[in-house]
C-alpha cells in the first residue's frame, strides 16, 4: 500500500483539480437554460425548470465565492476545502442525474428527456476524463450523473 501524500501534496492536487475544473464552472447552467428554451420546459414545466436552473445557479455562485478563498482555506483546514470543492463540484453531475430520471418518470418532461440525455453523456465523459487526476472525482463524476436514471424495468 502506498505512502499517504504529504498535506503539501494534497494540497497541490486540490489546487490543481479547481484549475481543471474551473473551465466548466458556468457550463451546467448555461447547458440547462439552453435545453429548456429549446425543448419548452421553460413553458410546459416551468417550476421544475427554474427550480433546477436555481440549483445550477445556486451552485455556481457557491463555486464563484469558494474558489478565491480555497488556497487559504486549503492551508488552515484543507479536509474542509476538500470536502467543500468536492461537494460543489459533484453536485452538478448528481443534478444532471436527478432531471434524467425526473425526464424518465415524469410525462410533462418527455419533450427534454433526449436533450438532457445528450447533455447528460457529455458532461459525464468530459468531467469525468478531465478531472480524473482525483481518484474520488474519477469514480464519482460519472456514476453520480447516470445513478438516479430509472432502469426500463421501472419506467412509466
Amino acid at each position: 500500500m502506498p505512502a499517504p501524500a504529504s498535506p503539501d501534496l494534497q494540497r497541490q492536487a486540490l489546487l490543481d483539480l479547481v484549475q481543471r475544473a474551473r473551465g466548466g464552472i458556468g457550463i451546467h447552467l448555461i447547458l440547462w437554460l439552453l435545453i429548456g428554451w429549446m425543448s419548452g420546459l421553460v413553458v410546459s414545466v416551468p417550476v421544475f425548470f427554474w427550480g433546477a436552473a436555481a440549483l445550477f445557479g445556486a451552485d455556481l455562485a457557491g463555486r464563484l465565492w469558494l474558489e478565491p478563498r480555497l488556497p487559504a482555506l486549503s492551508l488552515r483546514e484543507p479536509a474542509k476545502a476538500r470536502a467543500l470543492f468536492l461537494a460543489l463540484l459533484l453536485a452538478n453531475p448528481a443534478l444532471w442525474g436527478l432531471t434524467s430520471a425526473v425526464a424518465t418518470l415524469w410525462p410533462p418532461m418527455a419533450p427534454a428527456a433526449p436533450w438532457i440525455w445528450f447533455t447528460l453523456t457529455g458532461v459525464a465523459a468530459s468531467g469525468g476524463m478531465s478531472l480524473a487526476i482525483d481518484p474520488l472525482v474519477r469514480k464519482a463524476y460519472a456514476a453520480l450523473a447516470v445513478v438516479f436514471r430509472s432502469p426500463p424495468c421501472c419506467r412509466t
